[in-house]
This record gives C-alpha cells, sequence and structure tokens, in this order.
C-alpha cells in the first residue's frame, strides 16, 4: 500500500506545504548504521506523520506548533535506500540514501585547508571518485529547509577539491578499510577560537570562560567596566634619561606582546635610545609610533610629549605621531619611553614598520631614524589575558564565544553521527593554560548535547610550527600540547601526533600522513582493528647520579627508534637553577637513557618542548614520540 498521502486533495480550500525536513537530510546523504536514527523538521501543526525509510515505517505527530521529531530503528550499513516523509500537505522523498559511518569534522584552518592547495593534490583529487563516500559543508546557517540536493554530494573530482583534505583522506581510508558507506560533515572555520564551538552553558561552567563570557556580554550591554585596569602607580621615574635600562629583557617592534611570547595583560614600559644628527638641533621632531594597542603616554628624554586613549574599548588601535618641541632635542644620544596599557589581544606597537619613525618637521632632505627593532621593556603592572572576543568589539564570528556552536554545530543536532574528528587549537595557544579547562568542557558539553552516551572523539595534537630555537626555551605550543594531552583523561578520546608534520608556516600542506593517523585512531579505538595508532609516550623516570632513564609506553610489540637513523635528539634537561640545556640520549629497548655533561644533578627533563623542535625519537611503525615534561614551572600562558 503506497504511503502517500491523499489528505486535502479533494478539498481545494486547504492550501498546505509539504513537510520539511532539517536542513542536514538532503539526497546523497549517509545515516549512521546500527543506532536508532532520528528524523525531524517541520509541517503542519499537529498533523500526522507517516515516514519510511527502505523497508521501515513509523508514524508520528507534529506539534501545535508544527515541530516533528521521531526515530526509526537501527539499520545495517548498506543502501542506497529512500526517506520518504508523508503527511497533510505532501510527500517529501529523500533519494540515494546510504547507511554507514557518519563524522563530524570540526576545527580551524587546518582542518578546512582544502584539496586543491595541499601536497598531492592533482593526484588526490583524480582518484577520488567514491560513490559510497559523501560529503556535506557546513554552510554557517544549516537549518530548517526543503533539503537542497547540493547539501550532500557522493565524493567526486568535483565535489572534492573545496572539502577537507583531512577530513576527506580520513574518510577515505575508513571506507576502504571498513567496506560500507562513509558521510562525512564538515564543520570548520579559519581562525576560530575553542570558545566559539562551545554552547553558553558549557562556557559559564568553567571559572574563566565565565568570566570571560560575562564580560563580553556586558560590554554588548554596554557595559565597559571590564577596561577598567587593576590600579598601577605608573613608574614616572622609569621615562628618565639617566635610568639605567642595560639588564631589562628586549622586545622586537613592532609587533605585539604576544609576537614576542609575552601573554599577559597589563601595563608595560618600552625605552629606545636614538643617536639625533647634529644638524637636526634646533628642529622641532615628529615621532610616528605606528598603531598603538591600548592606551600610551609617550616621553621624550623624560618630558611627556603626548598621550591616546582608545576611546570606546575594544575599538582597533590606531597610529601615534607626536610633536617633540625643538628645545627637547639633544646632540647625541636621546631616549623615547612609552608606557602602554592593554588589555586585549594585539598589545603593544604593532607597526606597521614603515609608519616607524622619527624625522625633523619640514625638512624631508635630513631623512628620517627608523624606530623598529629591539627595545628595552620593562613591566609596570601585569593581568592573566582574556578571550580576544571580550577586547574586539566588531569581534569577526569565529572568535565570538558559543557563535559557531549555535550557527554550526547545535543544528545539526540529534542527527546521528559515531564521532568527531577534531583539528583546533593553533587560535588558543596565547592562553594554552586555559585550554586544559576548555577543550574537556567542549567535549562533555557535546556528548550531553547528543545524548549518544561517550561518543567517540580523536583529536591531532598540533603540529610543529614557526622558526626553529637554538636553545631550549619556554612555548606556548608545546603548552598548548600539553594541554590536549591531557584530554585523554576523557573517556573514547585518541589524539593524533603530528610533531613531525608541520612547517614554519602555520599550514602544512602535507594533510595524509595527519589523515592517516586520524584514520588509524578510528580504526583501532572505534572498530577494534589492529592498526598501531597511539604514539610513545611518557611512562616515567627515575634518576641514576647524572642521568635520567625515561620510561615510555609503547604499542604491544613495538621498539623505539629514531626516524632518521641519526642519535636521539630533542630532549632537554635541567638542574636546580631550572635552566634547560640540550640532552645526550640513547635507547634501550622501551626506554631512554637521558643526561648532559653540563648538569651534574639533573632535576628535569623535557622532550620536543618547543613550537618548532628537533626531535627524531619514534616508534618501529615510525609513529613519533609524544611531547612531555616532567617539571610543573609556571609556563607563558599560566595565570600570575
Amino acid at each position: 500500500m503506497p504511503i502517500e498521502s491523499t489528505i486535502g486533495k479533494d478539498n481545494p480550500q486547504i492550501h498546505t506545504d509539504p513537510p520539511r525536513l532539517a536542513g542536514i537530510f538532503s539526497d546523497h546523504m549517509v545515516l549512521q548504521c546500527e543506532q536508532p536514527i532520528v528524523i525531524w523538521g517541520t509541517g503542519v501543526p499537529e498533523d500526522k506523520l507517516k515516514i519510511r525509510l527502505g523497508s521501515s515505517i513509523t508514524l508520528t505527530a507534529a506539534d501545535a506548533s508544527g515541530k516533528f521529531r521521531t526515530t526509526l530503528p537501527p539499520q545495517p550499513p548498506g543502501g542506497p535506500v529512500e526517506l520518504v516523509v508523508n503527511g497533510l500537505g505532501g510527500t517529501v522523498v529523500i533519494q540515494d540514501v546510504m547507511i554507514g559511518e557518519v563524522w563530524l569534522c570540526v576545527g580551524q584552518s587546518n582542518m578546512a585547508w582544502p584539496v586543491r592547495r595541499c601536497t598531492g593534490a592533482e593526484q588526490i583529487t583524480s582518484e577520488s571518485n567514491h560513490p559510497g563516500l559523501r560529503l556535506h559543508p557546513v554552510s554557517g546557517s544549516e537549518g530548517i529547509s526543503s533539503g537542497s540536493a547540493d547539501s550532500w554530494k557522493p565524493c567526486s573530482p568535483q565535489s572534492v577539491a573545496d572539502f577537507s583534505a583531512v577530513a576527506y583522506l580520513c574518510g577515505r581510508e575508513l571506507h576502504k578499510i571498513l567496506e560500507r558507506p562513509v558521510g562525512l560533515i564538515l564543520a570548520a572555520w579559519g581562525g576560530s577560537h575553542c570558545e566559539t564551538w562551545m554552547d553558553r552553558e558549557a562556557l559559564l561552567n568553567g571559572e574563566q570562560s565565565r568570566r570571560d563570557l560575562l564580560a563580553y556580554e556586558a560590554c554588548l550591554a554596554g557595559d565597559y567596566s571590564v577596561f577598567t585596569p587593576p590600579a598601577s602607580t605608573p613608574r614616572i621615574e622609569w621615562a628618565a634619561t639617566e635610568l639605567d635600562d642595560t639588564e631589562w629583557p628586549l622586545m622586537t617592534v613592532p609587533g605585539s606582546w604576544q609576537d614576542s611570547s609575552y601573554f599577559h595583560h597589563g601595563v608595560l614600559w618600552f625605552r629606545r635610545h636614538s643617536q639625533i644628527p647634529k644638524e637636526w638641533i634646533g628642529y622641532d621632531l615628529e615621532l610616528c609610533l605606528g598603531n598603538c594597542a591600548d592606551e600610551d603616554q609617550t616621553y621624550f628624554n623624560g618630558e611627556l610629549i603626548g598621550s591616546t586613549s582608545p576611546g570606546k574599548p575594544g575599538m582597533p588601535s590606531h597610529s601615534r605621531t607626536y610633536a617633540v618641541a625643538g628645545k627637547l632635542v639633544r646632540p647625541g644620544w636621546n631616549t623615547l619611553a612609552v608606557r602602554i596599557s592593554a588589555f586585549r589581544e594585539g598589545c603593544g606597537l604593532s607597526g606597521p614598520a614603515g609608519s616607524m619613525s622619527i624625522r625633523p618637521v619640514g625638512t624631508e632632505e635630513k631623512g628620517s631614524i627608523s624606530l623598529t627593532g629591539a627595545w628595552h621593556y620593562q613591566v609596570e603592572m601585569q593581568t592573566p589575558m582574556r578571550n580576544v572576543a571580550v577586547h574586539s568589539w566588531l569581534s569577526p564570528r569565529q572568535k565570538t564565544p558559543h557563535e559557531l556552536f549555535d550557527t554550526m554545530i547545535a543544528p545539526l543536532i540529534p542527527f546521528n553521527i559515531r564521532g568527531v574528528l577534531w583539528y583546533q587549537g593553533e587560535q588558543n595557544c596565547w592562553q594554552a593554560f586555559h585550554y586544559r579547562e576548555l577543550f574537556p568542557q567542549l567535549i562533555r558539553s557535546w556528548r550531553s548535547h547528543w545524548g549518544l552516551g561517550n561518543f567517540p572523539f580523536i583529536y591531532v595534537q598540533i603540529p610543529n610550527a614557526k622558526e626553529r630555537t637554538q636553545m631550549p626555551q619556554a612555548s606556548e605550543w608545546a603548552e598548548l600540547r600539553e594541554a590536549q594531552s591531557q584530554a585523554l583523561s576523557e573517556p573514547a578520546t585518541a589524539m593524533a601526533v603530528t610533531i613531525d608534520c608541520g612547517e614554519v608556516d602555520l599550514h602544512p600542506k602535507e594533510k595524509r600522513i595527519v589523515a592517516h593517523r586520524l584514520a588509524a585512531a578510528a580504526l583501532a579505538t572505534v572498530y577494534g582493528k589492529p592498526v598501531p595508532y597511539r604514539s610513545p609516550h611518557y611512562s616515567s623516570c627515575r634518576r641514576n647520579g647524572n642521568s635520567f632513564t625515561v620510561e615510555f609506553v609503547l604499542e604491544a610489540g613495538s621498539t623505539l627508534k629514531t626516524s632518521d637513523g641519526r642519535p636521539v635528539r630533542g630532549f632537554a634537561v635541567a638542574g636546580t637553577d631550572r635552566r634547560f640545556v640540550w640532552a645526550l640520549a640513547v635507547i634501550e629497548g622501551a626506554s631512554v637513557i637521558v643526561w648532559s655533561p653540563q648538569i651534574l644533578h639533573p632535576v628535569a627533563i623535557r622532550y620536543a618542548w618547543a613550537n618548532n623542535p628537533d626531535c627524531n625519537l619514534c616508534d618501529f611503525s615510525g609513529l613519533p614520540a609524544e611531547p612531555f615534561r616532567t617539571d610543573s614551572c609556571p609556563g607563558l600562558t599560566e595565570p600570575v
């Protein structure tokens, strides 16, 4: 008996539209196998609906507002089948529906990075005809729609080119090995913060995220008191020409404090000494500092020559240009001092470089002196950094609290998924210590919203990036990786270590290795396939005189080696002064013996602890060892 409705066909006075399914439902879609399947949408208020998926039929009713939701019994992998919804206004038919594995792929730019821009793009694209692999990019405004035929697409050279390389390559491997349909839902946005992928309630459950969220909402309501800095007595003596600042640390200008790994807000003084040509004496000078965030007081040879407050809190910084009276200019060395108060991301003198100079007024032929390069600085007052969204009045969507959860994730719930593939963290490096709280909050919150229990959450530990340093030093990227490692304490999680997959650029173009490690983690932990996936990771260490014996946890039957066959690199040790130096290391089975002739009484050890570490320890299958440290010294991003 056909299920198509005849209600209303004989009564021309009834004018209704067909039922509308949520936007995630469309031709070519994949539904999660072996789980009850939730179907929802809107129709005529209090209408009786009949829903068929293949041979499974269920009856449901819309509520007084027209919303309906029902659940079909679990289905085995297979297809294609039709999803048919019949109601008062007519019938909706979704064709070419597959039943298989559905993975939600979320993150920032490295998850969004398309196939056409990655290494091997031409070959990858030409080999992408996989009718059983389906792709669905979320537009950012996913919601109730009629189910456009363009929503889900079978994988082909045309559909894959602009799709996530990491998601596609991982899905392709799952599709091949599992021999069942695979659906990939992509929700990724470059530069997105973890906080924007979290719902409001989850943000309120964290100590710091709650403060940041409430401050942001207060700003939206016109209350800018969050920008009122703590009381600080200006250290005016730091403007004096006689001050000896040779022991002050250096910071490169232009650039934000965060660019120089100073991950705090507060008040900093900057000093620079410039030698004024004798032919400039007697002339007024024009001093250009470039863009400055947020507030400054600028001194020349100990005299205040100008100050600027940004006006509305959080507004973009603007260029500072001040006049220097000729009577203040001395032959030889002159001292420039700038006191900067900043309480948002992008603190300090940010340039551009071409606008930072000092020159005599009205005499272009006398040239100018650049103010770029190393400046001495000192901290007057220091506070923890807040979420960037609080301090950027016109925050882009990907930096706004819970914005992408509301618009890209919530509309997908309760669509059944097998799990989540996550590649995000770079944008939170400046608050890596806080990520220890944020990331587990997100995982728990999403699982609660879906109501599917502890579904798998498999994520990429951010790779090596930026310029390599010559000596061991603190690293915000290493601290973020540590926070990601700690999230493995959450149930049903797995992490792909990619410390060997990065480049100086933040967007490594080789995505095949990253995707393979994600796929291996899913195959091993979710589907029980005997494939190596867990990188060697720190277990314990014991001190033997001037050396450490470091024990690692390895995959069953595996051993340690180096990726290039050369001696082990990447370890550093420190004595009681906590100053780390590079160490020598040799492999002994599942252990590594680490020491340095410079450290007679070592107390701490680190491995691959840098933005872009030179490290080569791996297991027999080539999986790189996970970065770690044994000390608990306060990091760059830890609150003070």
